[in-house]
């Protein structure tokens, strides 16, 4: 889809002039979402705040030409760039000992988009639209993953996946921030991890998704919900809990007002099939299942 009011497209050679934001501009990786309908005044975009006198967007700034390595491996960990398409992230050969690695198929799987959203769609621009099925953010929530963020003229700044996420398009962004990177750190890569999702029709949104994370040695588990509620909640347990304990815990992390309804799924559903995942993969740990 043409956006009308467009009137400069830019293509920067350095971060310092990918960063000569002003109101009127949005910054470019993908556009799978971007092109996907109009931008008109005013709209709740990611990077502008929710304001009637907003401007459409004038200017588009195209971060992908800055040419940002997508995917750098370190005795720290992964280094994922904002720009890295989806595609990329799932083609990487990873060390063998970093088993979470697998979520990276299985939260892409979960978008239900085709190869030629793969191709095109970014890390980063599922993260920054904020929308609970995102599952990039699904996957960075669960690994724990840090993000670099450069603030509009100030200093880049490091924030949590886990606080990153306000809300049902609402992040800790604001206009004229950017998303640089996300760093997951070797800990949590060699975790092992636990997926499932529900979805109200075979192909469609998520409704509900789980994610356990097992640490072998200390035998530490955590479940990450997302999809089912308007940001990302963890529950983590020294040991692995009983299904009591499990239910209980869900019950006071996750505040019922959490849970969203709309045509993918309402409250009830949402909240019951949390616990019901939840509990499946409990008994999938349980079980030693690998």
């Amino acid at each position: 889809m043409n956006i009308a009011g467009v009137r400069d497209f830019l293509r920067p050679v350095t971060d310092e002039q990918a960063r000569q934001w002003k109101p009127g501009c949005a910054f470019l990786g993908g556009g799978t979402w971007l092109y996907s309908e109009p931008q008109m005044s005013g709209r709740i975009t990611p990077g502008q705040a929710a304001d009637s006198g907003a401007p459409g967007i004038e200017t588009l700034i195209d971060l992908t030409s800055l040419k940002w390595e997508s995917l750098q491996v370190s005795d720290s960990g992964l280094d994922i760039a904002a720009t890295c398409r989806i595609h990329e992230l799932l083609e990487y050969q990873y060390p063998s000992k970093w088993f979470a690695c697998e979520l990276f198929e299985n939260c892409a799987k979960a978008l239900s988009a085709s190869f030629k959203i793969f191709n095109e769609a970014t890390v980063g621009g599922n993260i920054c639209m904020s929308l609970p099925a995102g599952s990039m953010i699904s996957m960075a929530a669960a690994l724990h993953a840090v993000y670099t963020i450069w603030p509009h003229g100030a200093e880049p700044v490091k924030c949590s996946s886990i606080d990153f996420h306000k809300g049902i398009l609402d992040n800790a962004l604001s206009p004229g921030d950017i998303l640089r990177s996300i760093h997951i750190s070797e800990v949590w890569l060699k975790k092992r991890v636990f997926m499932d999702l529900r979805s109200l029709t075979h192909i469609g949104r998520s409704a509900a998704l789980v994610i356990a994370t097992l640490d072998e040695e200390t035998r530490e588990v955590e479940f990450t919900f997302t999809a089912s509620v308007t940001k990302p909640y963890q529950i983590a347990f020294e040991t692995l809990p009983s299904s009591g304990e499990l239910d209980v815990a869900i019950r006071q992390v996750i505040p019922k007002e959490a849970f969203f309804d709309d045509q993918h799924g309402d409250v009830f559903y949402r909240e019951s099939m949390s616990h019901h995942l939840a509990q499946q993969l409990r008994s999938k740990i349980e079980n030693g299942a690998m």
